[in-house]
């Protein structure tokens, strides 16, 4: 009975529980907010400045025209800025439980007068909104702010960074690949995964949980490349001998792309799979947090 009363929702507690996280750790979010503005613009700026200088382009890149070069180099400023937003996101997901990383810490907040899965979606939808909408926020406002600077400089990358960031139109000029839809939803189911493990990840480990999850999920994306690349080596070598023999190389990477498509959607479903098995996990190893000071302990 008590374990069925701990898994009822009240939309009321939930929302004064939300209201609390965020009154109560405002001045840490204003100043990630302001760190990670002032980084990634700092970055775009470094890059794009930089990466305009003629000695830093090669003309003879097979890559590289002269009227995408610009976007090129926009794309590489907005890549290493969005490598930083990615890393301050994947933090603060990773610390879901960080008002519970000690044993005072979780007398304090499990003895609230609400239920775990009150207790627990608060904390996830604080640190997604902290996380995705207050990093997001920043890095497009940097964007705004570099792209105002390349106008009053009259430096070209800066003045498309918002056109590469935000069109994938701008990514297949670049890299003269079109991305399919199974390529294009990859981007945002494997996003699913990634939140839902550092999600786990941040419930599981009390201390360093950022770092534990990212190894633990760098070393899944190794692995998984090294399965995925013999599979494709072993079910697809006829087509990808036979893209190798085009004599239109420019061709070479749609077609791939094209001829990979069904291994995008397998992929997919199994980002959906593993980020809806991560996040329920995730609320399981919550129920099961038991008062012992900077330990986990399971109920068996």
């Amino acid at each position: 009975m008590m374990e069925k009363n701990n898994n009822t929702f009240c939309w009321s507690r939930f929302w004064t529980l939300l209201k609390w996280h965020f009154a109560d750790r405002w001045q840490v979010i204003l100043t990630m907010f302001v760190v990670l503005f002032l980084l990634t613009t700092g970055v775009m700026l470094f890059s794009s400045l930089v990466g305009a200088l003629p000695s830093t382009v090669s003309e003879d890149s097979p890559l590289l025209v002269a009227d995408k070069t610009d976007k090129l180099i926009a794309l590489m400023a907005i890549s290493n800025s969005s490598l930083i937003v990615s890393t301050f996101i994947c933090v603060i997901l990773s610390r879901v439980c960080v008002n519970m990383a000690k044993r005072s810490g979780d007398i304090a907040y499990l003895m609230l007068p609400s239920t775990n899965l009150e207790k627990w979606s608060s904390r996830v939808v604080y640190v997604v909104v902290a996380g995705l909408c207050m990093c997001n926020l920043a890095h497009y406002l940097s964007i705004g702010l570099c792209e105002g600077l390349g106008y009053l400089l009259g430096n070209a990358p800066l003045r498309q960074l918002y056109d590469v960031c935000n069109s994938w139109k701008a990514v297949e000029d670049v890299v003269k690949v079109k991305p399919t839809l199974s390529l294009y939803l990859f981007n945002y189911t494997s996003t699913f995964f990634i939140v839902g493990a550092f999600l786990l990840g941040g419930t599981y480990f009390r201390r360093l949980g950022w770092l534990y999850t990212a190894l633990i999920v760098l070393t899944t994306i190794v692995v998984s490349c090294f399965v995925c690349g013999l599979a494709i080596s072993f079910y697809y070598q006829d087509e990808i001998l036979a893209i190798a023999k085009l004599g239109d190389r420019s061709q070479a990477p749609a077609m791939l792309f094209k001829t990979l498509d069904g291994v995008f959607v397998f992929l997919n479903w199994l980002s959906v799979a593993f980020g809806v098995l991560t996040i329920w996990l995730s609320y399981k190893v919550f129920c099961h947090r038991q008062l012992e000071a900077y330990r986990v302990k399971f109920i068996r």
